[in-house]
């Protein structure tokens, strides 16, 4: 009976200390809360790390779309002005190796030889092409050089264009 109460009590002795063991290494309110804390902040933190990385890659592209947009439109303001300023300065239309202006900076005379393949002028000469003293693209003439031209035709005037005709 002796050993029998000797298992017992070493049997209870033990339950006890795993007992005690086992409070001892849980963990307490403030330590879940703690973890609890620190996942949900880390949680956060990939979360916005994560969205800033998403939100650039969107940024840059939609900034590389308007930049082109504005540098095309910028583009195509400054082509309109350096036109409208050459058909001012009486420039319009010349091409590397002709000459459309005397050295009065202006064309008399008429063109002769018909349409877009130009001719000659009085105090310059063309070799084919348009000269400065071509007709406006809303006139019978102009029309009909943008018609007959296959340059024009590939690249007529924009739209809302009432200068000289430029092909």
């Amino acid at each position: 009976m002796r050993a029998t109460a000797a298992i017992v009590a070493g049997t209870v002795l033990l339950a006890l200390l795993g007992f005690g063991i086992g409070r001892l290494t849980t963990p307490s309110d403030s330590d879940a809360r703690a973890a609890r804390d620190s996942a949900r902040a880390e949680a956060a933190s990939n979360a916005k790390r994560s969205a800033y990385a998403d939100g650039k890659k969107r940024g840059l592209a939609a900034g590389r779309k308007k930049g082109r947009e504005d540098g095309d439109s910028a583009g195509e303001r400054k082509g309109l002005a350096a036109g409208q300023q050459a058909v001012a300065n009486g420039t319009a239309g010349t091409t590397t190796g002709q000459t459309t202006t005397d050295s009065g900076g202006s064309t008399t005379g008429s063109t002769s030889g018909g349409g877009a393949t130009g001719g000659s002028t009085t105090g310059g000469s063309t070799t084919g092409g348009s000269t400065s003293g071509t007709p406006s693209v809303d006139s019978p003439q102009g029309r009909e050089i943008i018609q007959n031209s296959p340059e024009c035709q590939q690249h007529p005037p924009p739209p809302g264009y009432d200068g000289p005709v430029q092909c």
